[in-house]
């Protein structure tokens, strides 16, 4: 039975990353050719909410409206413990080390943010919604992660993702800004697949909270954006960065340590998919016409 549950989850989520690169790239590829202006913005933003509009909508259609509901009631899966809200402030602090390593020991330029506190709290919050946070992890740990960890260890299914959701970005660094040079990209994926780790550990040990990861991935954004991109052009920036991704892995290697590569969880449970398991039960119990059509 779970070799057939797996090659169900796989097929849905081979249709799920193809689909989630032909659109979002097909949006994102107006800004490699050349640069479109103010509709450049409108398009990279849609571009990063295809793999949740992608996960609701093949949710929907595969599994019906009580499954996108306890997809999205994942979302408001918040009572996971005052200690894992603590975690999201370890990105911070991350790039905050990396920059006083290279302050410290190069020379390099001091800790400063962007913009004023009060248009900090804004940009983060667009961050969250409608910004890349929801846009992207309703997708990637609501639909990818629990159908990845079908018959798979959590970190098997970490590696994976991680490095699916690296090569989707690869539009993006294609551009070769000032602040996503091409040349930082390894960088960049080792970063992804590292936090694709972590990522795995929260959803696992918080009981598959959507909230968690979405604001973390809001705090993972964050200080690139309010305190590494000031920075971009300068030659600390590739120095800071590989700092920032040398930390990320060592906290991935921990958790890996820690919590066992098999479940990434502290209470040695995995999230897999929902709709292959108890979920689906409740689903179709609360779906009586859906039920006698199954039977």
């Amino acid at each position: 039975m779970s070799e057939a549950k797996r090659h169900i989850a796989d097929r849905s989520l081979l249709v799920f990353f193809a689909l989630c690169f032909v659109l979002s790239w097909a949006l994102w590829m107006p800004l490699v050719i050349g640069r479109p202006g103010p509709i450049g913005f409108a398009l990279l933003l849609v571009g990063s909410l295809v793999p949740s509009a992608l996960a609701i909508i093949l949710t929907a259609l595969n599994h019906g409206r009580f499954a996108v509901r306890s997809l999205l009631g994942r979302l408001l899966t918040w009572r996971v413990g005052v200690r894992w809200y603590l975690v999201l402030l370890v990105p911070t602090l991350v790039v905050l080390i990396a920059i006083i390593i290279d302050s410290t020991l190069w020379g390099g330029p001091p800790l400063a943010l962007a913009v004023t506190p009060l248009a900090a709290i804004a940009m983060v919050a667009f961050m969250i919604f409608p910004g890349s946070a929801t846009g992207e992890e309703i997708g990637w740990r609501g639909y990818a992660l629990p159908r990845l960890q079908v018959g798979r260890s959590a970190l098997s299914a970490s590696l994976i993702l991680g490095t699916v959701h690296a090569l989707w970005h690869l539009p993006l660094w294609w551009r070769a800004t000032a602040v996503q040079p091409l040349s930082l990209y390894p960088a960049f994926a080792i970063q992804v697949v590292a936090y694709a780790v972590i990522y795995t550990w929260l959803y696992n040990s918080t009981r598959g909270s959507l909230l968690l990861v979405v604001l973390f991935h809001a705090a993972t954004n964050a200080p690139l954006t309010l305190i590494v991109a000031p920075i971009a052009g300068s030659e600390a920036l590739p120095v800071i960065f590989w700092l920032i991704t040398g930390l990320t892995v060592l906290w991935a290697a921990i958790v890996v340590a820690i919590f066992h590569p098999l479940n990434l969880s502290r209470d040695n449970r995995q999230q897999a998919d929902d709709l292959t398991t108890s979920q689906r039960d409740r689903a179709l119990n609360l779906d009586p016409n859906k039920h006698l059509q199954r039977g």
